[in-house]
């Protein structure tokens, strides 16, 4: 690795060709990464940063900066100031900071998050994830299946081409699904949706409706803020008894697990349940009493049991999820830790849940906790 230092007075530095480290300190820099796995960092002033044809890192620091990732799954980080991010080609990181930005993807599958001040997003073509984050900001999701998140303050979302999930957050917020089949949530706050063209699902969100789970396959409803109205409809398609259900952060889809170690979706207007299947890796439920949750981090459904079993499933198999080396989620059995009261009792779980379980999904960079519901 070469470390270049620009001084206050040089403008243009190159780099080496190698996996180079280029620091442009004060005044407005320009840094080229060209080939190799760069780091640039722009320093205090207006700078311009080019990560080249390999895996990049640019922040711009301090100013109004503009970093262009160019090719190969670059991260890009603002910083400080009103600044231009381009992710270029590849599967790319971006993330504002302070100040308006201008954030555009690019092609790949990217993640945007806007930070603070009234941004502009652009996921261009690719599978995105973008979040406003605070204040007022416009999104676009371009073409692709993109999930588009408002956070808070004024918001307008236009979710582009293919089938997309575009959900306001908190404030008074625009949400246009454009073409194809949408999901729209409008979040807290008086919110305005339009699905536009195709066959789109809105929710206002003003209040939440809720699901559960009875021991007879039948799923009752109710909004939180009319809890003495409840609905009950009956799960049909199934094999077996379902065990647990949960909404999938990313989608909103309701997917369910059954006895029969088998994987659905449930359409929660109809109760008609569709299996998943697509070339799955086979599991064997173990126990009485499950609890059955969404992972947002990885998307994973996570599956526990009075029985100590602790698995992971595919949502988009239907079968056990792979870790990345290969291996089969089977991870080690739920016990109590070594000197705990219970300890050498095998816990009686009956429940399972993440926390910060919301949309977007998956988010790396998310921190979430699985809490265990156990009865004596």
């Amino acid at each position: 690795m070469t470390n270049i230092i620009v001084n206050p007075i040089d403008k243009i530095i190159n780099g080496t060709g190698r996996n180079d480290t280029l620091m442009g300190l004060d005044g407005n820099d320009i840094l080229f990464g060209l080939r190799g796995n760069d780091v640039l960092i722009g320093g205090n002033g207006n700078d311009t940063l080019n990560g080249g044809s390999e895996s990049d890192l640019l922040n711009g620091g301090n100013g109004n900066d503009r970093l262009n990732g160019e090719a190969g799954n670059d991260t890009l980080i603002g910083g400080r100031g009103n600044d231009f991010l381009n992710g270029g080609n590849g599967n790319d990181r971006l993330n504002g900071g302070d100040g308006r930005d201008t954030i555009i993807g690019g092609l790949g599958n990217d993640s945007i998050d806007g930070g603070t001040g009234d941004d502009m997003l652009q996921g261009d073509d690719g599978r995105d994830t973008l979040i406003g984050g605070r204040d007022n900001d416009i999104i676009g999701g371009g073409s692709g299946n993109d999930t588009l998140w408002g956070g808070d303050g004024r918001d307008t979302l236009m979710g582009g081409r293919n089938k997309d999930m575009v959900n306001g957050g908190l404030g008074n917020d625009l949400l246009n699904g454009d073409r194809d089949n949408d999901t729209l949530i409008g979040g807290r706050g008086n919110d305005t949706l339009n699905g536009n063209e195709d066959n789109d699902v809105l929710f206002g969100d003003g209040s939440s409706r809720l699901f559960a789970l009875t021991d007879n396959n039948r799923l009752v409803s109710f909004d939180s803020d009319r809890p003495d109205r409840v609905s009950s409809i009956a799960v049909t398609g199934i094999n077996g008894n379902l065990v647990g259900v949960d909404f999938r952060p990313g989608t909103g889809a309701l997917f369910g697990v059954t006895d029969a170690n088998q994987v659905y979706t449930i359409n929660i207007n109809t109760g008609v349940a569709t299996l998943v299947s697509s070339n799955p890796i086979p599991f064997t439920l173990n126990g009485n009493s499950f609890g059955v949750d969404f992972n947002p981090t990885p998307d994973r459904i996570r599956v526990v049991s009075d029985a100590e079993q602790n698995i992971r499933l595919n949502p988009n198999t239907g079968g056990i999820a792979l870790n990345p080396d290969g291996t089969q989620a089977i991870d080690v059995p739920l016990a109590y830790a070594a000197g705990d009261r219970n300890a050498g009792i095998i816990p009686d779980i009956v429940g399972a849940a993440y926390t910060n379980s919301v949309a977007p999904s998956p988010d790396p960079t998310r921190r979430t906790t699985l809490t265990i519901l156990m009865q004596n």
